[in-house]
């Protein structure tokens, strides 16, 4: 369980520096040496120091980029970076039983579902299926607010995929009691950020 000695800050300063070593090409030791660390894990059980709620693009794997090895992140991934009760639950798992209480929720550049959800909110015909319907309406409530505030401004894919992540970390402190209730005790931080496919780079928004 959870104890009182919680520091959100050297949990996202031990992401940051990951990326930067993801970036620069320079991977840890720690990271390489998988095979002797599952081992481990498999008597110890895990102790995660974070959770990433992400998208399940493959160009989008949280340990390469974090540059983190076996046991170190939770990872929740599902297309659009969107929650429903099952990804919840897992966020709720992984900080009261796991403590693992720092999430990030990371939504990447040129996200096809955000894409897609954009283009039914601009009118245009996108036939993937039911189930991927159902998906993409999760994420229309964050295109039709950048739509309604400019639709002819530049980078409107980019502002609707800040704007879904900024709507995923909403639905989870509105359907989570246990972690806004953590969060106010300063047991649970939830921090927004979105990966940069063109330069590796994971940025976070302000805190």
């Amino acid at each position: 369980m959870q104890n009182n000695s919680f520091n959100w800050k050297t949990s996202l300063e031990k992401l940051i520096a990951g990326n930067q070593r993801f970036i620069s090409g320079m991977r840890s030791t720690e990271s390489l040496n998988g095979h002797v660390k599952v081992k481990e894990l498999a008597e110890v059980g895990q102790r995660p120091f974070a959770t990433i709620l992400s998208c399940s693009d493959s160009r989008v794997p949280a340990e390469l980029l974090f540059d983190c090895g076996f046991g170190d992140l939770f990872i929740v991934r599902i297309a659009g970076n969107v929650v429903q009760p099952s990804q919840i639950a897992s966020i709720e798992f992984a900080a009261k039983v796991l403590g693992s209480n720092l999430c990030v929720v990371m939504g990447h550049s040129k996200c096809g579902a955000v894409q897609a959800s954009l283009d039914v909110e601009s009118g245009k015909t996108v036939d993937l299926g039911p189930n991927v319907e159902l998906l993409i309406n999760l994420i229309r409530p964050a295109v039709s607010k950048v739509l309604s505030a400019d639709k002819t401004g530049p980078n409107l894919l980019d502002r609707c995929i800040k704007e879904n992540v900024r709507n995923t970390a909403a639905e989870i402190f509105a359907k989570s009691s246990m972690l806004r209730t953590m969060a106010v005790e300063n047991q649970f931080k939830l921090v927004e950020a979105v990966f940069h496919l063109d330069t590796g780079k994971a940025i976070f928004e302000p805190y």
